[in-house]
């Protein structure tokens, strides 16, 4: 009878937690939509109070500013990789969510002050505020963690 060797070899995680990925994933889900509904309830309340009465705030209003924020946020799985298309198409999928939630509360561009240039000009305003905020806290980030390298060296 012949035996089998025995090896000391670690069993990869992945092998031993099958969950893993899956974890990852939702954990990555949750993220990008709790990053988007951050960003989406704060320029909606920015823009409540800059230009009160320009978006009609009541519950439902609310509630799709919430799902709305949430779904941009999960559209970040778009620019990951750092190609422009993806940027491109980010940004033109934000901008008709945008106006998909227009048209969910049942607003037409005539009840909007200024029209949709008015929306256009907002949406312009909000996206590059949030990619300026995104890209200044990913530097700030590397920079401390380049710090915390250097220390260690």
């Amino acid at each position: 009878m012949k035996s089998v060797p025995q090896t000391n070899a670690r069993v990869s995680n992945n092998e031993t937690n099958p969950f893993k990925g899956k974890k990852v994933l939702l954990r990555n889900i949750f993220h990008n939509a709790a990053t988007g509904l951050g960003f989406g309830s704060f320029f909606f309340l920015l823009t409540t109070a800059i230009v009160p009465g320009w978006i009609p705030v009541n519950t439902f209003s609310i509630l799709t500013m919430f799902v709305l924020s949430a779904l941009i946020g999960e559209l970040t799985f778009l620019v990951s990789d750092g190609y422009l298309w993806g940027y491109i198409v980010h940004c033109v999928l934000t901008f008709t969510l945008t106006i998909g939630w227009i048209l969910v509360n049942g607003w037409t561009f005539k009840q909007i002050p200024g029209g949709l240039a008015s929306v256009v000009a907002a949406f312009v305003c909000v996206y590059a505020a949030i990619w300026i905020i995104i890209i200044a806290n990913e530097k700030i980030t590397v920079s401390k963690i380049n710090k915390k390298v250097n220390e260690r060296r």
